[in-house]
């Protein structure tokens, strides 16, 4: 007699269990779990595509190029040349100042011509027809830092006086020296002077008094300068021209005294203009602003003083 199972419906049970597992029919891709001890199957790598994945996105390429663009352009920006120089504390021998200031702007390479015929103006009414008839009155920085610029006006001014000659009109030249507060003098000028007789030796031997001393701190009373210049006796129908040849600017608080004493001789001659002779300020932006206010040119200088004189006296562009 065969045993009878107690307990029908837990057998069938268990051969429900052992029956294969039906997959739902609303999971079609789901892969059927494998019984317990079967072998699993090995993993597959995933499909390769046709293009293989860059390393860096394209997004960050993009970005890395604009940090790159905007370091070449921001200090094109900002910083379009070296850094400025220190103020100088005192009388400034420095060379590095005259390096930055040719940096600024070269020097005039092209000669004086040896005839006032051959001169050409830009200033005022003459401007593009020949130099006849001129006033002119140069001042000079006469404190100790000036002492190579000076040597060079007094090899020179012969020179330029013998040019200055050779025309056939009327040619006065004046001159001002200058030092500052506290040195033994502070302005000491020579009025304008017709160098066509006995006054080209007045010039001359007004220059070859003209020594560097002095000075103290770095600028000057280039403002005292210019309204000497200013109030001389200038003609209103020749072309006229001040010529400051310096290398530092007035004192902060003199600058507005020196802008309208350039604004009196300009209103007042017709013909006038103010320009500026750099010997080494270091691109100093009152020197540089001056010619702007007077109608005329800022020149650099690099050892020539005649070179640099004559766009100077012309007012026209240095060549």
């Amino acid at each position: 007699m065969e045993p009878q199972e107690l307990h029908p419906e837990r057998s069938a049970q268990r051969e429900t269990r052992q029956e294969p597992r039906a997959q739902r029919p609303d999971r079609p891709d789901r892969p059927e779990t494998p019984e317990r001890g079967a072998p699993v199957p090995p993993a597959q790598p995933p499909p390769v595509s046709g293009q293989p994945k860059p390393l860096i996105g394209r997004r960050t390429l993009l970005a890395a190029g604009a940090v790159g663009l905007a370091a070449l352009i921001v200090p094109r920006l900002f910083h379009s040349g070296p850094p400025p120089l220190p103020t100088p504390a005192g009388q400034n021998f420095d060379p590095q100042y005259r390096k930055a200031t040719l940096a600024l702007q070269a020097a005039p390479t092209e000669p004086m011509p040896a005839t006032l015929g051959a001169w050409k103006s830009c200033m005022g009414s003459a401007a593009g027809r020949g130099v006849s008839d001129l006033d002119l009155a140069i001042l000079v920085d006469n404190t100790g830092s000036m002492a190579p610029l000076i040597d060079d006006v007094r090899a020179n001014i012969g020179q330029l006086i013998s040019t200055l000659r050779t025309g056939a009109g009327r040619v006065r030249v004046g001159m001002v020296a200058y030092r500052d507060l506290g040195d033994d003098f502070v302005v000491r000028p020579l009025p304008l002077t017709d160098i066509g007789g006995p006054g080209a030796y007045a010039v001359q031997g007004f220059i070859g008094t003209m020594q560097a001393y002095g000075g103290g701190d770095w600028p000057e009373k280039l403002d005292a300068a210019l309204q000497v210049a200013a109030d001389m006796g200038w003609r209103h129908d020749v072309p006229a021209a001040i010529v400051v040849i310096a290398d530092a600017p007035a004192h902060a608080g003199d600058a507005a005294a020196a802008s309208a004493a350039i604004r009196s001789f300009t209103s007042h001659v017709p013909g006038g203009q103010v320009s500026v002779v750099d010997t080494g300020s270091g691109g100093d932006a009152f020197l540089r602003g001056l010619p702007g206010s007077g109608r005329g040119q800022y020149v650099t200088y690099d050892g020539d003083i005649l070179k640099s004189l004559y766009p100077a006296i012309t007012a026209c562009p240095s060549k």
